[in-house]
């Protein structure tokens, strides 16, 4: 069994549309996950950017993503879990500019996407791996 990841190309998300994904996030949107799990995109999302202070050009940029979290929560390469029921669903791929990037989504125990962790480190990609591999992608 191979342990490379080969990335998956990244998701089209044209500038311009944050407002929508802003409002899809405040109205809740349910994805199934990999793992046969309802996951929420909603307004605990938007709740954890505030609780954490992050400005709005920071919020701008995250919402850019958010097509990046349906991907790894309907289709990841890795799904960990922890003791408390937290699922943290990790996406691999290249960037617009083909450079490599890993995506986490951490999901509660409620099924409500929490936070959302972007890096092109490895180190930082490692740290983030906690609790016990549900799944990985062959």
């Amino acid at each position: 069994m191979s342990t490379k990841i080969s990335p998956d190309d990244p998701s089209k998300t044209a500038d311009g549309q944050e407002k929508a994904v802003r409002r899809m996030l405040k109205q809740s949107r349910v994805v199934v996950s990999a793992d046969n799990k309802q996951v929420i995109f909603g307004p605990t999302l938007l709740n954890h950017w505030v609780e954490k202070g992050k400005t709005e050009e920071d919020k701008q940029g995250r919402l850019r993503h958010i097509r990046e979290a349906v991907r790894a929560i309907s289709a990841p390469h890795e799904i960990w879990e922890q003791a408390n029921g937290q699922r943290t669903y990790f996406r691999v791929y290249k960037d617009g500019k083909g450079a490599f990037y890993m995506a986490g989504f951490v999901v509660g125990s409620s099924g409500d996407v929490r936070s959302l962790v972007f890096t092109r480190k490895k180190g930082t990609a490692r740290s983030q791996r906690k609790g016990t591999l549900r799944y990985k992608r062959q």
